[in-house]
């Protein structure tokens, strides 16, 4: 199988391989019917939805820790809010998924409903990418 990826962005298109490549695979292809099948590539969480969420875990972690005097991590927020919104069933009962194979569009839909909730059960207002100080807090919490 070969695969000729197209990306269009603001209407333009750029091919990775050209036409003429295409007519060079269907000219060495057997004889036969083919059939060439498209479908929208679903791009993995990006690195800066990935940053994004980190902060917001290490910002709630100190929040929960600070309001009940047990110490939560990173990580355990992270396990709570992929238990509680990325749940999956195994033999054993529910157990947490994993952010790593979300596509962005469910990236973002996950990082929503942890704003959300954060900010209706806990109060805590989380920031976004765009805020002036998100920067020093991603370089804050890189080394954590």
């Amino acid at each position: 199988m070969r695969t000729l990826v197209v990306t269009k962005e603001h209407g333009a298109l750029d091919y990775r391989a050209t036409l003429d490549a295409v007519t060079l695979w269907l000219q060495t292809c057997a004889n036969g019917k083919y059939t060439i099948s498209m479908k929208k590539v679903q791009e993995t969480r990006s690195n800066q939805q990935n940053k994004i969420m980190w902060v917001w875990f290490n910002l709630i972690a100190k929040a929960w820790t600070e309001a009940t005097g047990r110490v939560f991590t990173k990580d355990d927020v992270y396990n709570i809010y992929c238990l509680m919104f990325l749940p999956i069933d195994t033999p054993r009962g529910r157990a947490a998924g994993s952010t790593s194979s979300l596509t962005q569009e469910q990236m973002s839909e996950f990082l929503e409903r942890v704003k959300a909730d954060a900010a209706t059960e806990y109060g805590i207002q989380l920031p976004s990418a765009e805020d002036n100080f998100f920067a020093a807090l991603a370089e804050e919490y890189s080394n954590n």
